[in-house]
């Protein structure tokens, strides 16, 4: 991908600007709440955006995508472990996020992956959380199995 902003690494992930002075931080967290159930590491994707204050114009949203994507797959190219992604409903978002992330996987994917899927509650709210592992993955069934567990119990529970 040639149409990326400049990224920075950070001690949790990376970070960048866009030319609208919006920040990104793209985040990942080693979960502990799979620690001890699951026999790989599951880190926590977060994406967090900061913007400054006054600010109407919105940054490339392809060009976003494009880094965010270019993220993703240097983790996947480091790292064997899963990645777990819950999505945020503090702003009430979380399915139109869900659309995004759907079509963003669809480019980034290459069907490389295995993603799981499921709806869960946070505070009442319904929100969508996703696993995703290498499809090579000695561990296939034993994620899938232990991630049906989760989404059982609500994932938080």
């Amino acid at each position: 991908m040639q149409n990326l902003y400049e990224i920075e690494e950070t001690d949790d992930g990376y970070q960048f600007l866009t030319e609208t002075g919006t920040k990104y931080f793209i985040s990942f967290i080693n979960y502990p709440l799979c620690s001890e159930i699951f026999p790989t590491s599951v880190y926590m994707l977060n994406i967090d955006r900061f913007e400054p204050h006054g600010v109407k114009r919105q940054a490339d949203q392809g060009k976003v995508r494009d880094t965010i994507i270019s993220i993703l797959d240097e983790f996947f190219m480091k790292h064997e472990e899963a990645l777990i992604s819950i999505l945020d409903v503090v702003d009430g978002k979380q399915f139109a996020r869900k659309r995004l992330f759907d079509r963003w996987f669809e480019l980034f994917n290459n069907d490389r992956l295995c993603r799981l899927d499921a709806r869960c509650f946070v505070d009442e709210t319904e929100t969508f959380v996703s696993l995703f592992f290498l499809k090579q993955s000695p561990y296939s069934a034993i994620l899938e199995n232990e991630f049906s567990k989760l989404v059982e119990v609500n994932f938080y529970n």
